[in-house]
Order: structure tokens, then C-alpha cells, then sequence
């Protein structure tokens, strides 16, 4: 038998949890995220080459729903992001994204 270790210290997460607010653009992170479901279900993303779309992951996904400061927005003096770097953690993120996608999906399809 394993046994699992918490990744998260389970009295910091409860608080984090408690006091989060959801921003006030919610519904417009949400619409960029159903652009990318909906462009996974209909089949596109598996024609196209991944290096193809970090360019776009990057700004939908990190930026405009995640809130990370490019080169641009940072004003060149203060930015989160660096595409190169983030390229690995956007493919894993990506997969991520998905499963928790569909999960949301399929919970939603049962309760409706």
C-alpha cells in the first residue's frame, strides 16, 4: 500500500479557500476557457502541432485568465511571464486543464 503525502497543508488551504473572492471577470475567463474546450471536443487541437499554439495558450490561458504580466503589460520593468520558460509548464498545464475541464463537464452533465 502507498501512502500519500497532502500537497497542500490542509489548515493553509482551508483559509485560502475561505477567503477567496472570485474576480469580477469570471465570466469572461470562463468564455475563454470554453473556447479552448470546445475547440478540443470538435477535434481541432489534435491536427495541430502543439508549438503552434503556445503563442495563443500563453495569452489566453496565463494571461488573460491567469492574470501573468508579460514583457508589454509589466511595462518592460516588471513581468511573470517569459514564453520560453513557460513552454513546458503551458504543455503541462494544457493536459491539466483538460482533465479538469471534462471533469467539471461531465459533474455539470449529471446534475443538470
Amino acid at each position: 500500500m502507498v501512502s500519500q503525502t497532502s500537497l497542500f497543508h490542509e489548515k493553509t488551504l482551508r483559509q485560502a479557500v475561505k477567503s477567496f473572492i472570485f474576480p469580477e471577470d469570471l465570466e469572461q475567463k470562463h468564455g475563454i476557457i470554453q473556447k479552448w474546450v470546445k475547440t478540443e471536443a470538435s477535434g481541432t487541437l489534435t491536427k495541430i502541432k502543439e508549438t503552434s499554439l503556445h503563442g495563443e495558450f500563453l495569452g489566453d490561458i496565463f494571461r488573460e485568465v491567469l492574470g501573468y504580466k508579460g514583457i508589454t503589460t509589466g511595462e518592460g520593468e516588471a513581468w511573470e511571464i517569459h514564453p520560453e520558460k513557460m513552454l513546458m509548464v503551458a504543455v503541462g498545464l494544457r493536459m491539466r486543464l483538460w482533465v479538469c475541464l471534462r471533469q467539471l463537464q461531465a459533474k455539470k452533465g449529471k446534475s443538470s
